[in-house]
């Protein structure tokens, strides 16, 4: 089994004995007089035949949704191996290549150990037409870990079967800002919202409340979803059972159907 360790987020305490720190003295020393290309030279040199320079411990760090375990198959790393020689880019573009990865960073650290640094997509919608996969702001589909990942976001859904096609268009990435815009500005719309339904000419929103429609003149707007907000932290409690729209398209009123 491969051996590798998690930062716990409170930060390292490294003692470092003597002979560390004549080898600090030394490689200044020869930086000074012979220069820095040379030195350099000799550390390689130097921690191939060291300990330090050998891979002892992988440190993974920034995941949440997925385990360690999906980062170091795809890392392909072997302890043992020569940590000068490891092919940092290419192990970082590996971990990026993975569908829920963001942004990945591969450093070295003496002695003998490899950090990896992983930032994970951040899920703003769940893609409800086809096989279920999740979204984030930059449009970017990703599987489902868990069950319970899907529990809170909404679906973006589309009107028609012609997913891959709206999946390409301007109204997709209308839904994908508005589910990230509700998501972190409108917490109680976000808590009432059930869908967003990609159709041929516009985006609908539905509620929770037995797939309750958002009616508006035109595009939903911010001033709707601020509208929108007000009323449901007012009415939180006083939601008909049988809601069938909430109607946004007066400027001076909100109006609910019902039945």
């Amino acid at each position: 089994m491969m051996k590798y360790s998690q930062n716990s987020g409170k930060g390292e305490v490294r003692f470092f004995s003597q002979s560390f720190w004549k080898t600090v003295f030394v490689l200044v020393f020869m930086t000074l007089i012979i220069g820095t290309p040379l030195a350099w030279d000799f550390v390689v040199n130097w921690l191939e035949d060291s300990s330090w320079g050998k891979l002892q411990v992988i440190e993974i760090t920034g995941l949440e949704r997925f385990p360690e375990t999906d980062v170091l198959e795809v890392a392909r790393l072997e302890l043992g191996s020569n940590l000068m020689s490891l092919p940092i880019d290419s192990i970082a573009q590996r971990v990026m290549a993975m569908p829920a990865v963001k942004y990945a960073r591969v450093l070295r650290s003496l002695p003998g150990r490899l950090k990896i640094q992983v930032q994970e997509r951040n899920p703003i919608a769940v893609l409800g037409n086809g096989e279920i996969r999740l979204v984030d702001s930059d449009g970017i589909t990703f599987p489902i870990v868990g069950a319970g990942e899907v529990i809170d976001l909404p679906v973006i859904s589309f009107s028609s079967l012609k997913e891959n096609r709206l999946l390409r268009s301007t109204l997709f990435k209308e839904a994908i800002r508005l589910a990230d815009k509700i998501t972190r500005e409108f917490p109680v719309v976000h808590s009432h919202l059930s869908e967003l339904v990609v159709g041929e000419d516009d985006v609908k929103m539905k509620l929770r409340n037995r797939g309750a429609g958002i009616r508006t003149k035109r595009e939903i707007t911010e001033t709707n979803l601020r509208t929108l907000e007000t009323f449901l932290k007012q009415q939180v409690c006083d939601l008909p059972e049988d809601l069938n729209y909430i109607d946004l398209s007066f400027d001076d009123m909100v109006v609910m159907g019902a039945g």
